[in-house]
């Protein structure tokens, strides 16, 4: 993952020095691929070198899954959601203004009751199956897709629906097959945005592809 990282820190460094502006990064792709993983990394290398940087997954603002449940659709559908609170997010954190969110939590569901606070930073990174959509594209200037074969994405998802979200085994692969296919018609088109794709096993290690 080293030389992935210094990868990005290059092109973020040199994003910093040719715009003077408050830099967006995006990290997109499947669910349960690390994502938020490779945003943590990015922010603790960006700060020990005095870069201050946040980040934001598009999870906090999806529907909880009981209403996603209720309307018959998977967290990769744009419907579930809620982008025009993320967009004046986005709009706050480009003015340098603090603000305060909810994480989603993965095994209620729901958001978190307890708030983080995201205070005014040089870097943010923008994660989750939603980073690449098209509003949220106008705002970075980086975007980052994580990506893997069908059979792996089933593996990882499979794990950690056990894992992460609580689910016995039988819940856990039912739900795989409706996700996969909204994966491939509302996200997957998208990985052709993005100014690095990297390849993930299911054992967590990455290339770049």
């Amino acid at each position: 993952m080293s030389v992935i990282i210094e990868q990005i820190l290059d092109e973020v460094k040199y994003k910093l020095s040719s715009e003077n502006q408050v830099l967006f990064i995006s990290i997109c792709g499947c669910a349960d691929t690390g994502k938020s993983t490779f945003a943590k990394v990015i922010a603790e290398v960006l700060s020990a070198m005095s870069i201050t940087c946040n980040f934001l997954s598009t999870d906090s603002f999806m529907l909880e899954r009981q209403e996603r449940n209720k309307l018959g659709i998977s967290g990769y559908n744009p419907q579930s959601l809620n982008i025009d609170a993320l967009l004046n997010v986005l709009a706050l954190l480009r003015k340098n203004q603090t603000y305060r969110y909810y994480a989603y939590d993965n095994k209620t569901g729901r958001n978190s009751d307890e708030g983080i606070v995201m205070r005014p930073s040089k870097v943010y990174i923008i994660e989750g199956i939603h980073a690449f959509n098209q509003q949220i594209r106008q705002h970075t200037s980086f975007g980052i897709f994580i990506h893997a074969e069908d059979e792996i994405l089933r593996k990882m998802r499979l794990r950690a629906n056990v894992s992460k979200r609580g689910f016995d085994e039988e819940t856990a692969g039912e739900k795989i097959a409706s996700e996969m296919m909204e994966f491939n018609a509302y996200v997957l088109p998208d990985r052709h945005y993005a100014n690095l794709i990297i390849n993930v096993d299911e054992h967590y290690s990455y290339r770049i592809a």
